[in-house]
């Protein structure tokens, strides 16, 4: 079985090794690597995760759908793929050949990915709140900034949620996540028609301070992680 090691041009930590052992030949591996890049970017995009498939993105979801065993130790191998070549040749290529798509597609591939997603902000969103609680070295403004954050996280959390169930994602998710014919540049950077955490918190929380007026009785999220008074 060949390894072949994942790697990002723009990463900062090259120590770091990802990798696949597979009995998949490489180009299957490169052409396949390129449709998870595509599905992954035509999914939306949260402003606390990256917007492209990192390395460990990249090959714990190429072993859940392709097949495959991770590679996360360094270790001799035989072949090396840069996700940001990988983006930027062999996605765009793929975008205009149909036929390929066709070929690569995989059923539930999208819902795996998405999967994918949720889990992470799941495990993001736990540990943000750990740290809100502990609050250590934490200034005022810093501690109402994450808890602004965390009120955006739970709200997307539960638009998560009802996709997971079976709802079509919204059109406020999707308008400004096609990238599917239009692939940027400069994958990885945050795109200006993008939502910062604090605005779409502030937005959502003016809306529940709302409701709350009219039902005393139900707290936000907000009030619920503020320090109770002695």
């Amino acid at each position: 079985m060949a390894k072949i090691r994942i790697t990002h041009r723009y990463d900062i930590n090259k120590d770091m090794f990802y990798g696949v052992e597979t009995n998949q030949p490489y180009e299957k591996v490169v052409q396949r690597l390129a449709y998870l890049q595509l599905i992954h970017s035509t999914l939306p995009d949260f402003p606390y995760m990256a917007n492209c498939l990192e390395q460990a993105d990249a090959v714990e979801l190429y072993c859940r759908i392709f097949g495959g065993i991770p590679l996360n130790t360094n270790q001799h191998y035989t072949a090396e793929i840069d996700l940001y070549r990988n983006w930027e040749i062999d996605t765009r290529e793929l975008v205009n050949d149909i036929n390929c798509q066709n070929s690569i597609a995989i059923s539930g591939c999208v819902e795996k990915i998405f999967k994918y997603i949720v889990e992470n902000s799941v495990q993001i969103y736990q540990l943000t709140k750990e740290a809100y609680k502990l609050g250590q070295g934490m200034t005022n403004n810093e501690k109402e900034e994450m808890a602004l954050l965390l009120i955006y996280m739970d709200w997307q959390l539960q638009r998560m949620d009802r996709v997971l169930m079976g709802e079509k994602i919204q059109k406020e998710w999707d308008s400004v996540n096609k990238r599917t014919k239009t692939i940027p540049k400069n994958q990885g950077t945050k795109k200006d028609s993008e939502v910062h955490p604090k605005e779409a918190a502030e937005q959502e929380e003016k809306h529940i301070s709302k409701k709350k007026s009219k039902d005393s009785g139900q707290m936000s999220l907000f009030d619920m992680m503020q320090p109770k008074e002695s």
